[in-house]
């Protein structure tokens, strides 16, 4: 069964990599859980910092994934309508990995703001993301414990 992973890239994602600390959201499901693909969302202000640290690369070292990075030109990661439209464009392709295949999608919950969280809640609840499943990684202040979530009850809303 093939596994995938789409997430976004955060701030403290960044922090971490900046302290080489590498304890973000990102790395915590990256060094617990192997994937096939995993997809790295990365908006407009941290395009530069992402590049300029290498994290796509270091996340292909530790993970043995076929990492895609797509930077999505989002300038605003707070306006919700924005975060919709740009995920709109790569949601065929993403499910395009994982339906019919017998793959699942894993979607870090936690990098990045409230709006895109929100959104993707609403994906993963509402299987608009095929064969999908929250993630939730914990806090590496309090816990390495990392949660997962079908969001099931967003159905029922929608």
């Amino acid at each position: 069964m093939k596994k995938n992973l789409l997430t976004f890239i955060g701030l403290t994602d960044i922090r971490t990599h900046e302290n080489k600390e590498y304890n973000g959201a990102v790395e915590q499901i990256l060094h617990k859980y192997e994937f096939d693909n995993v997809y790295v969302f990365i908006t407009l202000g941290l395009e530069n910092k992402v590049n300029d640290l290498n994290m796509i690369e270091r996340y292909k070292e530790i993970s043995n994934s076929n990492v895609i990075g797509i930077y999505t030109k989002i300038e605003d990661p707070t306006n919700p309508r924005a975060v919709y439209n740009k995920m709109k464009e790569y949601i065929e392709e993403i499910n395009n990995s994982t339906k019919n295949i017998e793959g699942e999608l894993y979607v870090n919950m936690v990098s990045s703001t409230p709006q895109i969280i929100s959104i993707l809640s609403l994906l993963v609840g509402g299987k608009v993301l095929c064969n999908s499943v929250g993630v939730y990684p914990s806090n590496p202040l309090y816990s390495d414990e990392i949660k997962f979530d079908n969001l099931d009850f967003y159905r029922d809303i929608l």
